[in-house]
């Protein structure tokens, strides 16, 4: 019988978390790009600039563009499956904030976040639940379209 691995145990040798969190260089999307490469062997189609614009208002627009352009919603009855990436708003506001995370789903089907934010100052795997708690909102499951993965 073999041990069954938590997200964190997976995710850790590859050096995934505790990467630095650092604004307009290494935020929640350069670590989503990163994770697709390292986790599940998907190089996303997009140039991500190794500096973009800081703020909320910019992040929102980078998040925006990049779910309009290569992403698809997964919608139900379809479930978010392992890799697939979590867009998430701060508060209950749309202008307070936006975020994205990758699905890693753990044992039992429990589903993981891998994401970095200032607030921790690095990247972290969290429950989903508990980032519902701190008061991320769950905008929608989306999976790269096939044509924008190489």
């Amino acid at each position: 019988m073999s041990a069954v691995q938590t997200p964190l145990q997976a995710v850790h040798p590859l050096g995934l978390v505790g990467l630095p969190y650092q604004p307009g260089r290494f935020t929640c999307a350069h670590l989503a790009v990163l994770a697709q490469a390292r986790l599940f062997g998907r190089q996303v189609a997009t140039q991500l600039p190794s500096r973009h614009p800081v703020g909320v208002q910019a992040e929102r627009e980078v998040l925006l563009r990049w779910r309009d352009e290569l992403a698809e919603p997964v919608l139900p009855p379809a479930e978010p499956a392992d890799g697939d990436v979590a867009l998430f708003v701060q508060g209950w506001e749309q202008d307070e904030g936006w975020h994205i995370g990758t699905l890693l789903l753990g044992a039992y089907g429990e589903q993981w976040v891998l994401h970095t934010h200032a607030g921790a100052g690095h990247s972290v795997v969290e429950r989903l639940a508990d980032l519902r708690r701190r008061g991320l909102r769950l905008e929608g499951w989306y999976r790269w379209r096939q044509g924008d993965v190489v």
